[in-house]
Parts: structure tokens; C-alpha cells; sequence
């Protein structure tokens, strides 16, 4: 959500950076699907998480 803020804002003081953009994903909070939106942006992954989530099915992350 931070960066979308920041991607409004340029967007905003440069208009058609967003063209230069790409979505890494799509949020399940409700304001970064209107953020996208507003932005016209199509992510490249929906996992359906929330920042810091990881996926039920993913493997063991290991600190080093």
C-alpha cells in the first residue's frame, strides 16, 4: 500500500509514468484494488494475501 500511495502521487505530478509500471500483485485489501484501478494496472499475481502473509502451502523459510 505504501508504494501505491507513492504511485499515485507520481502519477499525478508526471502523468503517464504509470506506463512505465508493472503490478507485482493484487492485495485483498480493499483499497488496493481501487488503487489499481485508479491506476489502471493488471497485476501479475492474485495469491489473495495481506502484507507478510505466506502461502498455507508454501515451503519452510529458513532464516540464515
Amino acid at each position: 500500500m505504501v508504494v501505491g500511495a507513492a504511485a499515485l502521487v507520481a502519477e499525478e505530478l508526471a502523468p503517464g509514468a504509470r506506463d512505465w509500471w508493472l503490478a507485482g500483485h493484487r492485495s485483498v485489501e480493499p483499497a488496493h484494488a481501487l488503487l489499481l484501478a485508479h491506476l489502471d494496472l493488471e497485476p501479475l499475481l492474485d495469491l489473495g494475501m495481506r502484507l507478510g502473509e505466506v502461502p498455507e502451502h508454501s515451503p519452510p523459510y529458513r532464516w540464515c
